[in-house]
C-alpha cells in the first residue's frame, strides 16, 4: 500500500496566486554593493495539471556600488521588467508549454544611458530534456555616451537542457548603429543563416565586443568600411 501511495503523480489545485509589491534586498558587507528586487507583482489564473494559466510578473531589478567605487557612465542598475504568458503542463509526462511569452525590460545600466530589450515566444514546448519553440523573436535598443545601436534577432530554437546546448535553425540578425565618430555617422548590417549549434556563452562574447568601449568591433567600424554590409552566418 505504501508503494502505492509513494508512486502517485503529485495533484494539486490552486485558484490563483496574488503577490503584489514584495521586494527582496542583498547587500555585500565586504564591498558596500546592494542589490535588490523591487516591486515584485505576480498574478496568475488557475493552475492546476492540463489547465492554461495566465501568468503576469513584474519586477525592477537594481544594483548599486558604494561611492567611492566610479561608475561607468555614473549609472547604477535599475531595469524594469514585465512578463506575461499562458503556462499548461502535465505533471505525469513533466512536460509544459508557453504560449505568447511577452517579456519587456527598460532602464539604464553601467555604461548604458537608455536599455530597452524585448523577448518574444508565440509558442515553448518542452519537459525536463529538451524544449523547441516555432519562433524566437529579440530585441535590443540601447544608449551609450558616444553611439546607439538597435539589434533584431528572430530564428526558431530547440535545444538540449543536459548538454546544454540550443540550436537556432533559421537565423536573421540586425544590427544599426549610429554615432559621431562612425563613418557617415551610420552602420548597419545584416546576416542570414542556419548555424548548427549556438551557445549562450559565445552569444554573450560578441554582444560583448560590440559595445565595449575600449575595444575595436562592429560599432566602430574603421573609415573605409561600407555603412550597410551583409553576409551569412556560419
Amino acid at each position: 500500500a505504501g508503494s502505492k501511495v509513494e508512486d502517485a503523480p503529485v495533484k494539486f489545485n490552486i485558484a490563483s496566486v496574488n503577490v503584489e509589491k514584495t521586494g527582496l534586498n542583498y547587500r555585500d558587507e565586504t564591498t558596500g554593493s546592494h542589490y535588490a528586487l523591487k516591486d515584485i507583482s505576480l498574478k496568475t489564473g488557475r493552475i492546476a495539471d492540463g489547465v492554461p494559466a495566465k501568468i503576469e510578473f513584474t519586477a525592477t531589478l537594481q544594483a548599486s556600488q558604494p561611492k567611492s567605487v566610479k561608475l561607468i557612465a555614473g549609472h547604477p542598475l535599475d531595469i524594469a521588467t514585465q512578463l506575461k504568458t499562458t503556462l499548461t503542463f502535465d505533471l505525469e509526462k513533466l512536460a509544459y508549454r508557453l504560449e505568447g511569452l511577452d517579456l519587456q525590460a527598460k532602464g539604464v545600466a553601467p555604461g548604458i544611458d537608455n536599455l530597452k530589450a524585448s523577448l518574444a515566444l508565440p509558442m515553448l514546448e518542452g519537459n525536463a530534456q529538451s524544449f523547441k519553440a516555432s519562433m524566437l523573436t529579440l530585441g535590443l535598443d540601447m544608449q551609450q555616451p558616444e553611439q546607439a545601436f538597435k539589434l533584431k534577432l528572430s530564428s526558431p530554437v530547440n535545444g538540449n537542457l543536459e548538454i546544454p546546448q540550443f540550436n537556432l535553425s533559421d537565423i536573421t540578425l540586425a544590427v544599426s548603429a549610429t554615432g559621431d565618430k562612425l563613418p557617415n555617422k551610420s552602420v548597419s548590417s545584416e546576416m542570414n543563416g542556419t548555424p548548427a549549434r549556438s551557445s549562450l556563452a559565445s552569444a554573450a562574447e560578441i554582444f560583448a565586443i560590440c559595445i565595449s568601449d575600449s575595444t575595436p568591433s562592429c560599432m566602430r567600424a574603421p573609415p573605409e568600411q561600407e555603412t550597410t554590409m551583409s553576409g551569412c552566418l556560419r
